[in-house]
């Protein structure tokens, strides 16, 4: 259950993971929390794919599409909240405004852009920096770990980062 105080803004963070390699096991972490810094109310992790066709873009922009479809759900059930939806790719960040072209021809990127134009009166689109967003490369990360998955030395652990 998703509970909230009136009034009060929600803010979704996300972040894409893909181990070994670029075209290794892809991974998005997802959550919402009240407010900027508030508790998390609702978080989600799930392996995207992988594979030559699989990257931390397409990651990132499935953990896009799972926030903007709870905050839709959420919206429907209290239009008069205000919401914002986090990365730390700025990348994302203007391709979801439409600032930057979908050059890659993502389906999903579309959907996500699909569903943000969704709840433009509502939603804010925000880049945040790598430590804001740790909680979601955490639960990204984890996920990958449950299943196995052998990971580079590129990126150091983030377990600690998971409330």
């Amino acid at each position: 259950m998703v509970s909230n105080q009136e009034g009060t803004e929600l803010t979704a963070y996300f972040a894409g993971r893909c181990e070994p390699c670029t075209a290794g096991v892809c991974s998005y972490g997802a959550l919402i929390r009240s407010g900027a810094t508030g508790p998390i109310i609702w978080a989600n992790a799930e392996i995207v794919g992988q594979g030559a066709r699989c990257n931390v873009d397409e990651a990132r922009y499935c953990g896009a599409v799972r926030c903007l479809e709870k905050l839709r759900a959420l919206h429907e059930q209290k239009p008069e909240h205000r919401y914002s939806l986090a990365t730390d790719s700025r990348k994302v960040v203007l391709q979801l405004s439409g600032e930057l072209r979908n050059e890659s021809e993502s389906v999903l990127l579309d959907r996500a852009a699909d569903l943000a134009t969704g709840l433009y009166r509502v939603l804010t689109l925000r880049y945040v920096p790598s430590l804001a967003n740790m909680t979601a490369h955490a639960l990204a990360e984890q996920v990958l770990r449950r299943h196995g998955i052998p990971f580079s030395d590129a990126h150091g652990p983030r377990e600690r980062a998971v409330r």
